[in-house]
């Protein structure tokens, strides 16, 4: 008895730990954007980030913007404490250095400033 009782104890504390490591957000990886809500952008630019960007974040701090033929490289900073993202993409004039808020919901990433928001799904 005392010992299925440990083995119960054991099997929730590990699989209580499993789930712990996947509630983990990570930004590594392949996101592309699902919506869009920057109100200075017109319907059609709104639409080309959403059919043509794909954002790559690596592990080693690495950033690639791809769109419609355009392929624009830099690095990031993620301060997961305060869920802060600053982006330097040195080849943009318009994005050279850029900060976010991200925000995790549910199976997709929000990426917030003062220009407006993005939603992106893991690819």
């Amino acid at each position: 008895m005392k010992n299925s009782f440990l083995i119960l104890i054991t099997a929730i504390l590990f699989s209580s730990a499993c789930q712990n490591k996947s509630d983990k957000k990570s930004l590594i990886g392949k996101w592309k954007p699902v919506e869009v809500n920057i109100p200075e952008a017109s319907y059609e630019e709104k639409k080309g980030i959403i059919d043509d960007v794909v954002v790559e974040f690596t592990g080693d701090g690495r950033l690639i913007n791809s769109g419609k033929g355009d392929t624009l490289r830099g690095t990031y900073n993620f301060i997961e404490k305060d869920s802060t993202l600053t982006a330097n993409m040195p080849a943009s004039p318009d994005m050279q250095v850029q900060q976010f808020k991200i925000e995790w919901r549910d199976d997709t990433m929000l990426m917030k400033n003062g220009e407006g928001e993005i939603k992106f799904k893991r690819q």
